[in-house]
């Protein structure tokens, strides 16, 4: 072979394998005319040249883990939610937030046997009457924003959900606080089932605001990411 053929071909040969790096015209880039041929089948015995030779498929392979991440924690931040909302709406209606001997008493009613009376207005228990009943307004906003996140991909609002539900948590806690300092001190008295439901939903809004805000700072990262180039 000529040895002007053979050095062409020797060049030819290096250029198809071998980056380069501000070719004129063309910036810094890699060159990628030989990559699917030669490159690629070379690496490909290695296990890793299918990989290489498409960039697209690593960048998006990598995504979809965070993405099953974030879907659950959405998920479980909705199922969460929904079981606050259901916990604070049961709290704030039903008479049972304390019994003693001849009946039991809630936040707006007092019953002895069968008949039930309205409560005369006392401060404390206006206070606490009022945060439940904003515990369960922000409960039912935050399972509709939610719901919509996980039905609608892309939707952007998990840390306004997030912050619904916190708010929901403060508010139960700041009622059950207070009506827990207004009755524990008596000695006839007995805790039931709807103060125990409210302290059960506190946890839940928690839970359920740190569900949408860890998917939603998952999300960011996964935009953040992949607006990087990838050179290879």
């Amino acid at each position: 072979m000529p040895e002007g053929a053979g050095g062409l071909g020797s060049e030819r040969g290096l250029r198809g394998v071998v980056p380069e790096v501000g070719a004129p015209g063309r910036g810094t880039g890699v060159a990628i005319w030989d990559m699917e041929g030669h490159a690629g089948r070379g690496l490909r015995d290695l296990g890793v040249g299918g990989a290489l030779a498409n960039p697209a498929r690593v960048v998006l392979g990598s995504s979809l883990p965070g993405m099953g991440v974030k879907r659950s924690l959405q998920s479980g931040g909705t199922l969460l939610g929904f079981l606050a909302n259901i916990l604070t709406i049961l709290s704030t209606a039903t008479n049972y937030w304390i019994r003693y001997s001849g009946g039991h008493s809630g936040l707006w009613q007092e019953c002895s046997g069968a008949t039930c009376s309205n409560i005369p207005c006392q401060s404390v228990l206006a206070a606490t009457g009022a945060c439940t009943v904003l515990a369960a307004g922000c409960s039912i906003v935050g399972l509709v924003t939610g719901l919509r996140i996980l039905c609608q991909e892309g939707d952007s609002r998990g840390r306004t959900t997030s912050a619904i539900f916190f708010l929901c948590g403060l508010l139960l806690l700041i009622a059950v606080t207070g009506y827990t300092v207004k009755n524990a001190w008596k000695n006839d008295v007995f805790f039931s089932w709807s103060y125990f439901s409210g302290w059960l939903a506190l946890p839940f809004s928690v839970l359920a605001g740190f569900c949408f805000l860890l998917a939603d700072t998952i999300m960011q990262s996964t935009d953040a990411i992949s607006g990087f180039p990838v050179c290879l």
